[in-house]
């Protein structure tokens, strides 16, 4: 093949984790790696600060540590020295790649399609049925072996392969090897290689796999089955190594399972890849039918681009005029090779067409009556916010102005978010993994915004359990420095696909994108082609949160309404297509006479967030602003808002303003109900105070905050003081000093009649034989006795 072709795929990323496995790095997938240069890290990079990141352009290896980036190429470089020339030779030895002065030839991979972790010490040359280490390595030791097979040292292994109906070329392509001491053909797999000897009833065993110590087992010749997805190139699954070569004689791609138990690896590797032509062609024996049929029923609950052929057994081992038939590929193979390979021929075709026909009765449509009902929200993955607000596959833009606290506001919902709570409205469905891309604030300003927020959410009423909780959750990702456009959506594409998160919020959108903002042509580029394909794929899907600026306030007429109202979504900074593209839209303005007062405007898609305004009507306006002694956003009170609109100056209360005026309210509604039963000429029940705290809640009592609103925990804020006072009062009013007479009615339940106040410090007393109640201690006034209460609940309903 062309030399720029050979680059092109020795920079796939399965040979980049399979020269980690063969050099004694330690990999695993999905998750970091130590640094390849080890020895730049003071303790050997013992926390693997690097990870492989597969790009278009091949895959490679980053270290956060100490700031390297290697290739392929510049790994063996940086372990054995030389030019890049020298590396491309010596990596197509390693991985049995055969670069031809023309353009044709083939890729045969040892590894299979995706390998895991994989250490390697040392191969085999012994002649027991589990072979000794020798003295060379793994791979050096099948390369002397495919050198002796081709030298023409030893005609034993050759001719041995020939009978099999196996020619010299097709062995080279494949790299099989001989060794002469065994009197055994190596057939390379993987990391390992498959052992046969040539000797009929041997000692040792026929058959013989080898695998270095943490090596997996793959499939034979796996890596075809990549290329051959791309160019829908139907894939022959066979159980023997040499069923596979005997495929692959005849023109066919096929990969080997080792055996029936080796099918689900094949699954494996056609769910991973997720399109292609399989063809299942095991053994026409019993086990063979058997694990046939599984195999067919497995590979079509893939579904999707995946496409299976079946009944190639029969075709391709027919029953002969004695009734019998060959076994498999290899012994059909020896029979007659000329209608062997013709039979591969018809089965290629008839697999294309079977495609064709497939994919020609699958409707471009669906109406609009088979439309699937969507799963509950709490039992549907991809549903993010309540009421749907916002689905994987789905974006929103929150923008404002320079300066106004975008990155505080983002930090803030995802602190929330993560733990499953509600914030400004927004409440997410259940607790999100959720990841923050951003270029806007470094390190010492994250942790200064950390700090602050501690405060914010202290106040707001987190514990400091759920405070840590919410800081571990949520991830800041370092990976996207300088990924811009198609780099970014690449970058993010590989992010999803080893983290899996629900939500990722990018800070600020300029910072990641490509080109002209303004222009449609460019939006229309970064948005439907490069992030919709990772955000919508069912593999990497998730929901986007995008922060972005606002273009320049309007002028003249149009300067009042500018970023409110209807048009709120149209003051964004950019082409149309930002708000096409984007499944939701926030923006946030400043109040003209209160800095710290801002309007949150669901300007797209408000109604599923189900804000109310004052008189409980649909809104899509809410009123945010800025904490006075920390940097974090809070609600305001409706006094507060007023304020604000009306350009008064109010002064917002610390917490310990605050709680010194709500103990002052509290015992103020415990006197004042306290009174109001001194001076009632009859009992009262539970109801009738209720009635009375009721009535009179919002003109004497406008402190506290509304008994509906709930902590992020799911209990309820303090209620207002006059109905915390009829609690505290009615669940146990001796300790008030007021008088309760506990009796049942008729029915055998319980009753209770306050009728004013009982004899002071008493603990409780009997209801007064008149209907007029005690009267209390003329010494004392009804505050100077509250004041003697303990009231040290307050605050915990």
């Amino acid at each position: 093949m062309a030399s720029d072709e050979t680059t092109r795929q020795l920079r796939q990323s399965l040979y980049l984790r399979q020269y980690f496995a063969d050099t004694n790095r330690e990999y695993s997938t999905g998750k970091n790696v130590k640094c390849p240069n080890a020895h730049a890290h003071a303790h050997g990079d013992a926390n693997a600060s690097a990870k492989i990141y597969e790009n278009p352009d091949g895959a490679i290896v980053k270290c956060y540590g100490c700031g390297g980036t290697w290739d392929i190429f510049k790994l063996w470089q940086m372990d054995n020295g030389g030019t890049f020339t020298d590396a491309k030779t010596a990596l197509c030895q390693r991985f049995g790649i055969v670069r031809s002065s023309g353009t044709g030839g083939e890729i045969h991979a040892l590894t299979g399609c995706r390998p895991t972790a994989a250490t390697q010490d040392g191969g085999t040359v012994a002649d027991s049925p589990r072979p000794k280490k020798p003295d060379a390595k793994t791979s050096e030791y099948i390369a002397s072996c495919a050198n002796a097979y081709h030298a023409g040292t030893d005609e034993d292994g050759r001719a041995y392969m020939r009978g099999r109906g196996i020619s010299d070329e097709t062995a080279r392509r494949f790299s099989i090897g001989y060794d002469a001491a065994r009197r055994a053909v190596i057939i390379p797999q993987g990391a390992g290689y498959m052992s046969r000897s040539i000797i009929p009833n041997a000692e040792q065993k026929d058959k013989c796999r080898y695998y270095p110590k943490g090596a997996p087992r793959v499939l034979f010749n796996g890596a075809a089955m990549l290329q051959a997805a791309r160019d829908n190139t139907p894939v022959f699954i066979v159980e023997g190594e040499i069923d596979a070569l005997s495929v692959a004689e005849c023109g066919g791609v096929a990969v080997s399972t080792g055996g029936t138990g080796g099918t689900g690896k094949a699954v494996q590797a056609a769910k991973i890849i997720g399109r292609g032509v399989y063809v299942p062609f095991l053994d026409r024996d019993k086990a063979g039918e058997d694990a046939q049929t599984k195999l067919v029923e497995k590979l079509r609950q893939i579904g999707g681009a995946v496409h299976v052929f079946e009944g190639a057994p029969t075709l391709l081992l027919p029953d002969g005029a004695d009734g019998t038939h060959p076994k498999d590929a290899n012994e059909a193979l020896q029979r007659d090779a000329a209608a062997f390979k013709a039979r591969i021929a018809d089965v290629i075709g008839k697999a294309r067409a079977t495609v064709a026909a497939e994919d020609a009765k699958r409707s471009p449509y669906i109406t609009f009556a088979d439309v699937p009902e969507p799963p509950d929200e709490a039992n549907n993955p991809r549903a993010l916010f309540r009421r749907g607000y916002l689905r994987k596959g789905g974006g929103i833009i929150a923008a404002s102005v320079a300066g106004a606290g975008k990155s505080t506001f983002s930090l803030q919902c995802a602190l929330h978010w993560v733990l499953g709570f509600s914030c400004f409205g927004i409440e997410p469905v259940r607790p999100l993994r959720v990841a923050v891309v951003q270029a806007e604030d470094d390190i010492e300003e994250l942790a200064m915004f950390r700090s602050s927020m501690r405060q914010g959410l202290t106040a707001e009423g987190f514990t400091p359990d759920q405070i840590d909780e919410a800081e571990r959750r949520l991830h800041i990702r370092t990976d996207f420095l300088g990924k811009t456009g198609e780099d970014f959506a690449n970058t993010l594409r590989a992010m999803q696909n080893a983290d899996k998160y629900d939500l990722v919020i990018v800070n600020p959108l300029n910072s990641f994108f490509e080109g002209d903002i303004s222009l449609n042509r460019d939006a229309t580029a970064f948005f439907r082609t490069f992030i919709d394909p990772v955000i919508k794929d069912p593999s990497t899907e998730c929901g986007i949160l995008l922060i972005h600026h606002m273009g320049k306030p309007a002028k003249g007429k149009d300067a009042a309404t500018w970023g409110k109202g209807a048009y709120a979504q149209y003051a964004l900074q950019g082409a149309a297509e930002l708000n096409n593209w984007a499944r939701a839209v926030l923006v946030m303005i400043p109040f003209e006479n209160a800095p710290d007062f801002w309007t949150l405007t669901a300007a797209k898609r408000y109604k599923p967030l189900a804000w109310k305004d004052a008189d409980g009507k649909d809104t899509k306006d809410k009123v945010i602003a800025y904490s006075k002694d920390y940097v974090y956003w809070r609600e305001p009170s409706a006094e507060e808002i007023t304020a604000a609109r009306n350009g008064t100056k109010i002064t917002q209360e610390t917490d310990e303003e605050r709680a010194r005026r709500e103990d002052a309210e509290l015992r103020q509604a415990i006197a004042e109900i306290v009174t109001w039963l001194q001076h009632t000429p009859q009992q009262q029940g539970r109801t009738d105070i209720y009635k009375w705290c009721d009535r009179n809640a919002s003109a004497l009592f406008k402190g506290f905050h509304s008994h509906t609103v709930k902590k992020p925990d799911g209990t309820y804020y303090p209620k207002k003081p006059c109905y915390l006072a009829y609690e505290l009062i009615t669940e146990n009013p001796e300790k008030y000093g007021v008088a309760c007479d506990r009796g049942e009615y008729r029915n055998g339940k319980p009753k209770c009649l306050y009728g004013g106040v009982a004899s002071p410090f008493t603990g409780g007393g009997e209801v007064a034989a008149s209907s007029k109640v005690s009267t209390l201690d003329e010494e004392k006034t009804i505050e100077e006795i509250i004041d003697e209460q303990d009231i040290s609940d307050f605050g915990e309903n």
